[in-house]
């Protein structure tokens, strides 16, 4: 698949710093983040498309039950897909507790 986008030089970098993260050295060669940017750009691309099929067979908007979907086969993304959306759940009831909003999932009918 040719590169027909202009990666943000803020991408170049967070892909360098976890691949010093993963052991590579301080400043790895260019090409080397050049590739392995290539490979996540295209995997998002891929996935992407994936889950705009899904949804559109179903004539309904993207959501992130079609990631899901799309990830069940590969056990470790699929544990690391629905974790991560059980934090954003856990960090909004947060954001909202920390505004006075009560969380009303856990508040029992009547008590509010």
């Amino acid at each position: 698949m040719p590169t027909s986008y202009q990666t943000p030089a803020a991408l170049t970098a967070a892909v360098a710093n976890m691949m010093y993260g993963f052991g590579d050295d301080r400043t790895p060669y260019k090409e080397s983040v050049d590739l392995v940017e290539d490979m996540v750009m295209n995997y998002v691309v891929d996935t992407w498309q994936k889950t705009l099929a899904s949804a559109h067979s179903r004539s309904t908007k993207v959501s992130e039950k079609d990631v899901i979907f799309l990830l069940r086969k590969d056990k470790k993304k699929y544990k690391r897909a629905r974790e991560l959306l059980y934090l954003e759940d856990q960090f909004n009831i947060a954001k909202r507790v920390d505004n006075g909003i009560p969380d009303i999932r856990n508040v029992k009918k009547g008590m509010l």
